[in-house]
């Protein structure tokens, strides 16, 4: 799919924040526009994901046209130049309410809440949550500082990031019986989520991979657990979105996060538990230079134990590119969450017991390396 955007008048207004009030002046004409030099991407057979390998670094084919921004499919286009600093410091943006910016609609894909200005900067804790992905741009240079955090994860805590769990998702629930429910399958996007351990019924298959995004959108949630005595666990949500792009320098020196949530496990009642959501998508673009000596990541969530004779445990979330989101424990007699994927790795089953199966692990998400330049720092998937 390729994003289309219809223009948009200039905008200037205040950004509601967390933390503190951020006012920003922003020029928001833009318009994402097909591009008519789109090619399908072709990857090297190294690393297999979804139902196509994929190569490190690989860029996404096909220039932007005059006055745009990005490439292949993500393209973004500017109709006025925007101006001014943008600082991002200690926020929770409502990408519903999207204020200081746009909805911006893509073709195929959801609308997408945008900021853009000359320089932006992101500091402290940046938090995007709301249906719609979150995009930054800049026309100068844009940089995520050394010990800023811009979140856009889902959490059993903090509930879906910004994109989360967009239409289209395959999303499947263990089996229901008195005597056992079968666990939820892992959310599935850039690797095939776990599939959902047995109880006295079988788990949940969880959904292949699917081939890389056409547009900007979130990852998948997992599934619920079967219900036994008690209601399942519930699944956990996909992470969310983020496409961040400058005309000149991208420097990110801290961390991205676009993880899936966690699994929570069921009451006791053998009862089946909640998959993991599968990771979310980090997408990238710079005409200048792009630097990374931080982190970005968009891993699976861990699935959550079954319950049987005892309650079982929730499953937990990813801390960093190499943090693996673990399963969660089962109850006496019930099966095990499976662990939340990292880098190339598919989700982990749910492990089965004669009462309650274990939630399946959450697939890793995306990251688009839309410029194609070679990247540092630590990086969970290897980006495409």
């Amino acid at each position: 799919m390729r994003l289309g955007i219809p223009e948009c008048q200039k905008n200037s207004s205040i950004v509601a924040v967390a933390m503190r009030l951020l006012a920003v002046a922003l020029l928001a004409g833009c318009t994402f526009t097909p591009n008519p030099a789109v090619t399908g991407d072709a990857r090297p057979p190294d690393v297999p994901r979804g139902d196509a390998p994929i190569g490190i670094d690989a860029p996404v084919t096909g220039d932007a046209p005059p006055g745009c921004d990005g490439a292949g499919p993500l393209v973004l286009c500017l109709g006025t130049t925007p101006s001014g600093a943008l600082n991002l410091v200690d926020l929770l943006i409502d990408t519903d309410a999207c204020i200081g910016g746009e909805k911006l609609a893509q073709s195929g894909g959801p609308s997408v809440c945008t900021l853009a200005a000359a320089t932006i900067t992101v500091d402290g804790l940046v938090r995007a949550e709301g249906t719609l992905p979150l995009a930054l741009v800049a026309t100068q240079s844009l940089a995520v500082n050394t010990n800023a955090l811009l979140d856009v994860s889902s959490s059993r805590a903090n509930g879906p990031g910004a994109g989360a769990n967009p239409s289209g998702c395959a999303v499947t629930a263990g089996g229901s019986d008195m005597l056992g429910g079968g666990g939820g399958a892992g959310g599935s996007f850039g690797t095939a989520g776990g599939n959902g351990g047995t109880g006295a019924i079988s788990g949940a298959v969880a959904a292949a991979a699917g081939n890389p995004p056409g547009v900007v959108r979130g990852g998948c949630a997992g599934g619920n657990g079967g219900d036994g005595q008690s209601a399942g666990g519930t699944g956990g949500a996909g992470g969310g979105a983020v496409y961040v792009l400058s005309r000149g320098s991208l420097t990110i020196d801290g961390a991205i996060d676009a993880s899936g949530a966690a699994g929570s496990a069921p009451a006791s009642g053998k009862s089946g538990g909640g998959a993991g959501g599968s990771g979310g998508m980090i997408a990238l673009w710079a005409a200048g230079t792009l630097t990374i000596s931080g982190q970005l990541y968009a891993n699976g969530g861990g699935g959550a134990g079954g319950s049987g004779t005892g309650t079982g445990s929730p499953g937990n979330e990813s801390a960093g590119a190499t943090s693996t989101g673990t399963g969660g424990p089962g109850g006496s007699m019930a099966g095990n969450g499976g662990d939340g994927a990292i880098s190339t790795q598919a989700g982990a089953p749910g492990t089965n017991g004669s009462k309650g199966g274990g939630g399946g692990g959450g697939g890793v998400g995306w990251i688009r390396n839309v410029s194609g330049q070679s990247l540092g720092g630590s990086l969970s998937p290897p980006p495409l």
